[in-house]
């Protein structure tokens, strides 16, 4: 009789113990799933503009074309998520903007005070993306020879780099890219504020008038630019002073990457 009441008791015990373990086991996969999907939302894995609005903890203002007010807190979520520095992100005012730049894997640098025909430029931080070729010879980039109209132009900038333009003030050339569908193009230098103060980002065509882009980069009701003299002064000492930035960053202009990435 001792020896059944034992057996019961054993067998008791370990239903008990196997219980609690499983009912551990099923607690720990849970919790491991959540730690999970935060973390893959943390790394990114989901949509910048998911993760954006979650941030952007304040009031959204509706801007005069659209789109939402960009948080500070959201803003250094950006900043963490895409390494732009925090000048660079401080002109970015919409969760719709913050998503197009982060899309485009921008880099950064901050940019001095310039003088270019005796006219005095303020600093500016300019921005660039990554798959910018700054050492590939023009002769090299696909489709760059058919923006020049004149043969002779051609024969003088053909074996130029994007550093040899900006260097004298010219906007550098992408590249055309096929599996995106995107044709070559000069740089074309967007104000993120749309003030003359503001910071620049050196854009495809595409990415900066496109349809997809235009409204939303441009979500002022009046901008505040002077085209002629930004294109006669400001653009070429910028592009001018960013490859001095850039020669200094590196140690000489030959040691320059031909892309820069993270």
């Amino acid at each position: 009789m001792r020896s059944i009441s034992k057996t019961v008791f054993i067998c008791f015990i370990l239903c008990c113990t196997f219980t609690t373990f499983y009912s551990c086991d099923k607690a720990l996969k849970r919790v491991v799933k959540e730690v999970t999907e935060e973390g893959v939302e943390k790394s990114g894995k989901k949509t910048s503009k998911e993760v954006l609005e979650k941030s952007n903890k304040l009031i959204r203002r509706p801007l005069p074309k659209g789109g939402t007010s960009l948080s500070d807190k959201a803003r250094k979520e950006l900043q963490r998520r895409t390494g732009l520095s925090k000048n660079a992100c401080k002109d970015i005012r919409t969760i719709e903007q913050a998503e197009i730049f982060e899309k485009l894997k921008l880099k950064d640098f901050d940019v001095p005070a310039q003088t270019f025909k005796k006219i005095n430029v303020p600093g500016r931080n300019i921005k660039f993306p990554s798959d910018l070729p700054l050492q590939t010879k023009m002769k090299d980039i696909l489709g760059a020879k058919e923006l020049y109209d004149d043969p002779k132009k051609w024969e003088e900038v053909k074996d130029w780099t994007n550093l040899d333009l900006m260097g004298e003030g010219y906007s550098p050339i992408f590249p055309a890219d096929r599996k995106r569908g995107l044709a070559a193009c000069r740089g074309e230098v967007h104000h993120d504020n749309q003030t003359h103060a503001s910071n620049y980002t050196i854009l495809r065509k595409e990415h900066h008038t496109g349809k997809d882009y235009n409204n939303i980069l441009h979500d002022n009701a009046k901008s505040e630019i002077d085209h002629t003299h930004f294109s006669s002064y400001e653009a070429p000492a910028m592009l001018r002073g960013l490859t001095k930035v850039l020669e200094t960053k590196y140690g000489s202009w030959e040691n320059i990457p031909n892309k820069i990435l993270f």
